[in-house]
């Protein structure tokens, strides 16, 4: 994330003198005028006096800045926002770019390092010939506030023509992606434009079908009686089927588990069946095995996986898509509530094979002669799987990985989640 703040301080000089001359900024606490986009999730307050920049304007800032500087990576800018009116001889913008990416919370916890790196991107996009585009990129500050899920960054640059550059970037964090917002001046303005600057980019409001909430606690989702657990889970696989891929899939996961009517993960029978199809050619018959373990636990995120897969060897685009669509809300809804490092941080699952689903995800071994050490372990009230495995990309496999799992879901219940 750390990377766009260079590239926003650039794009939002590289078509200066196209635009319209500019009237002086308004002070930070003059009320803002409102642009909505409900198509892309957000709304951004701008002072009155500023207008939006032409879209046609706006679609070739992307091939312009990579003809300018090839070695930025491509950004999506969507919208671009400036003062209109009298002349004035400074310059300030806003831009806002999407992107799909929507990393977890724990990807921000060593800021440190992520502005080590950021800095080092900067020195290989940097030019070294004098009339190169970037001629020296650095990121001052990164901050990130967990309660609204927002990167703050503030960074500086020096880019051909225009000079000296600073720029103030906000990073949204959805359920579906990013909305990136930046707000750039020459360096010698930075100061008169930063209450300006950080009035609109903290006026950007997130959609809230879209926006990141606050988990479940895990204690209430083990605590569903199954009556509640059925209904929960029958209206969450209803939203699902009908084409809402926002719904809560954790809930839905813990809600299956909890049901007397899903069964999260399948049995070793049905699993054999499953590998001995794929193994004989038999696309088809796994799909109608996987469909069969769906149906009986929509929660079976292995169980997605393979329809997947297969429905891609059958070239049935829509079923394929739809399977990736679950399987990977079923995935993330793991792998953003922890990161396995810790007991704290464990990652939460609702059978062993989901254990299984994980480290395949995590691209590391979860049987045979790579896996050191498996074993359940009592931490208080909680229970937990802890794995040892040898990194495959190690040299001589020296390396090795530790993985926490909270298995409270299931601790006890191996007959029913297809164990080892």
């Amino acid at each position: 994330m750390s990377r766009f703040a260079v590239i926003c301080g650039a794009l939002t000089l590289l078509l200066g003198r196209q635009l319209p001359a500019q009237a002086p900024t308004p002070p930070a606490s003059e009320p803002l005028h409102r642009f909505d986009y409900p198509a892309e999730n957000f709304s951004i307050g701008v002072p009155p006096t500023w207008t939006e920049v032409n879209p046609a304007t706006v679609a070739r800032i992307s091939p312009l800045i990579h003809g300018l500087a090839p070695a930025v990576p491509e950004i999506n800018v969507r919208h671009w926002y400036g003062p209109s009116g009298a002349q004035e001889s400074g310059y300030v913008w806003v831009m806002v770019m999407l992107m799909d990416q929507h990393p977890a919370d724990s990807a921000f916890e060593d800021l440190e390092s992520a502005t080590a790196t950021a800095n080092g991107l900067y020195k290989k996009w940097a030019g070294s010939e004098p009339g190169s585009f970037f001629q020296e990129a650095q990121m001052e500050n990164l901050t990130y506030d967990k309660s609204r899920h927002v990167l703050w960054g503030v960074g500086r640059s020096t880019v051909a023509i225009f000079g000296e550059i600073r720029v103030l970037t906000a990073a949204y964090i959805t359920r579906v992606g990013t909305v990136q917002a930046a707000c750039a001046s020459r360096a010698s303005e930075y100061e008169k434009h930063e209450g300006t600057c950080r009035q609109i980019l903290e006026s950007v409001a997130i959609d809230p079908k879209v926006a990141i909430k606050a988990p479940v606690p895990l204690s209430e989702l083990l605590a569903m009686s199954p009556e509640k657990a059925d209904a929960t889970y029958r209206d969450l696989v209803a939203l699902v089927k009908g084409g809402d891929m926002l719904i809560d899939f954790r809930t839905l996961r813990f809600a299956c588990v909890k049901s007397n009517h899903c069964d999260p993960a399948g049995t070793v029978e049905d699993h054999l069946a499953v590998n001995h199809a794929a193994t004989a050619g038999q696309s088809k018959r796994v799909a109608e095995l996987s469909e069969s373990l769906i149906e009986r636990g929509f929660a079976n995120l292995e169980a997605h996986a393979s329809c997947a897969g297969v429905y891609t060897q059958l070239h049935e685009m829509e079923k394929a898509k739809f399977h990736i669509d679950v399987a990977t809300g079923l995935l993330r809804s793991i792998l953003d509530a922890g990161d396995g490092k810790t007991e704290e941080t464990a990652l939460e699952v609702i059978s062993r094979r989901e254990e299984y689903a994980v480290m395949a995800s995590l691209g590391l071994e979860y049987s045979g002669p790579a896996v050191v050490s498996s074993a359940v372990v009592a931490g208080g009230p909680r229970q937990y799987e802890r794995w040892e495995v040898q990194d495959p990309k190690a040299e001589k496999g020296v390396e090795k990985h530790v993985v926490w799992f909270n298995i409270d879901a299931f601790a006890g219940r191996d007959s029913r989640v297809g164990g080892k």
